[in-house]
C-alpha cells in the first residue's frame, strides 16, 4: 500500500460510511466518522497526499520518533486507529479492506509478492487470538502475501504503565500461545490457520538493550523444532538492528538472527562480526561431522547456536560493560549451566 492508495480509500470510506460509528472514547462516548473528521476540521476535499503526510523520507532515518509518526495519517493517532489497526471499534474492517485490495493488485500482477507486517506487543495473552480471528474472519489470505510478526521493544514503557509485571510475562504473552497451538492445533483453530502464512518475527523500536534480542532468539530457535516435528511451517528471526542505538545490539542480532534489517552501523564492526559469524558456522559444522560431546544442532541457518551465544557474550563484553542493574530492570537473572556460577564469571 502506498500513500495514494490510502488516500483514495479514506476518501471513499468518508463517502460511503460518513455516519458509521468508528470510535469509542475512554469515557464510553461513541463517535461517527463524520464526528471524527469534523473535530479535525477536515473534509474529503481538504485531504491530499501532502496533508496525509505518511511518506517516509530521508529525515526519518535514525529517528524512530519521526518514523513512527508517519504511521499517523494527518499526524492524528485516531485515524491510525480507525484505518490501519486490527483491534478497534470496527474490528479492523477498514484495514482488512485495504490489505485485500493490495492482495488483489499483487495477484493480478502475477509476478509480485509481498511480506507484510503485523504487530504483537506482548501486553496480554489474547493478542494472538484476536489477531488470528481478524485474519480468518476477513479472509486476508493470498498466495502472493506472507506475514512477518513484528515485536516492538517497548517493555520499559509497558512496565512503567503497570501493563506488565516483568519481562518474563511479556515473553510468555508472545510465545506461549504459539507453543500451545503447535502442540494442539485444536486449542485455537484460527491461530493455527493464520500461522500457515507467517514466515517469522521482526523486532523494532528501542535498540538500547541486547537482552531483548537474546530472549526472543532463544524462543525462535526452539519453536521451529516443535513445528518441524509436526510438519508445520517454521519461523525465522529477522530483527531491525543497526539503525540507531549501541553497537552491541547490532552485533547480537547479526550473530544470532537469520538476517537483519537496516544494519547501517554494521560497517563499524563489519570485519570482526563477519569473522565471528563465519567461524561460528564452520566450527558448528565441524562438530556436527564428528558428532562429539552430544551437541544438538538446532538449525543449520543458525550455525552452532550454542557457540554463537558464547561468542556473542565475548563480543558484547568488548563493546559494553554489562551491569546487574540492566538485568534486574528487565526482570532477568542470567546464570551459567554450572551451579552457583553467575553469567559474569561463566567465561573464567
Amino acid at each position: 500500500m502506498n500513500q495514494k492508495h490510502l488516500l483514495r480509500f479514506i476518501k471513499r470510506t468518508m463517502k460511503q460510511d460518513w455516519n458509521e460509528v468508528v470510535h469509542q472514547e475512554a469515557d464510553g462516548s461513541l463517535h461517527t466518522l463524520s464526528k471524527v473528521f469534523t473535530d479535525l476540521q477536515l473534509s474529503a476535499y481538504d485531504l491530499s497526499v501532502d496533508v496525509l503526510d505518511v511518506h517516509a523520507d530521508r529525515n526519518t532515518f535514525h529517528r524512530f520518533d519521526k518514523f513512527n509518526a508517519k504511521y499517523n495519517p494527518v499526524g492524528q493517532s485516531i485515524l491510525r486507529e480507525i484505518f490501519i489497526k486490527t483491534d478497534n471499534h470496527v474490528e479492523g474492517r477498514y484495514f482488512a479492506h485495504i490489505v485485500k485490495e493490495v492482495m488483489s493488485d499483487l495477484e493480478e500482477s502475477k509476478y509480485q509478492n509481498s511480506e507484510l507486517r503485523l504487530s504483537v506487543y506482548g501486553r496480554s495473552r489474547d493478542e494472538w487470538n484476536k489477531l488470528a480471528h481478524w485474519a480468518v474472519k476477513n479472509n486476508v489470505h493470498s498466495k502472493n502475501v506472507s506475514w512477518l510478526i513484528q515485536i516492538p521493544r517497548l517493555y520499559d514503557i509497558y512496565h512503567s504503565k503497570n501493563q506488565l509485571q516483568n519481562f518474563q510475562e511479556m515473553l510468555e504473552n508472545i510465545f506461549l500461545p504459539l507453543f500451545e497451538v503447535t502442540i494442539d492445533p485444536s486449542s485455537d483453530p484460527d491461530l493455527h490457520t493464520f500461522l500457515q502464512d507467517v514466515t517469522g518475527f521482526d523486532s523494532v523500536d528501542d535498540e538500547s538493550s541486547y537482552l531483548f534480542i537474546l530472549s526472543v532468539c532463544t524462543s525462535v530457535v526452539v519453536l521451529p523444532i516443535s513445528c518441524r516435528q509436526r510438519g508445520m511451517p517454521t519461523f525465522v528471526l529477522r530483527p531491525h538492528c543497526g539503525e540507531a542505538g549501541p553497537v552491541h545490539h547490532l552485533v547480537a542480532g547479526f550473530l544470532l538472527a537469520e538476517n537483519i534489517s537496516h544494519g547501517l552501523l554494521l560497517r563499524k564492526v563489519c570485519s570482526s562480526a563477519l569473522y565471528l559469524k563465519g567461524f561460528s558456522f564452520w566450527y558448528g559444522r565441524k562438530k556436527e561431522k564428528k558428532k562429539s560431546n552430544g551437541v544438538c544442532f538446532l538449525h543449520d541457518r543458525f550455525g552452532n547456536v550454542l557457540l554463537s551465544l558464547r561468542i556473542w557474550y565475548i563480543v558484547v563484553q568488548v563493546f559494553v560493560t554489562a551491569t546487574g542493574s540492566e538485568c534486574i530492570r528487565m526482570g532477568l537473572i542470567l546464570v551459567s549451566p554450572r551451579k552457583n556460577r553467575t553469567w559474569d564469571n561463566a567465561h573464567n
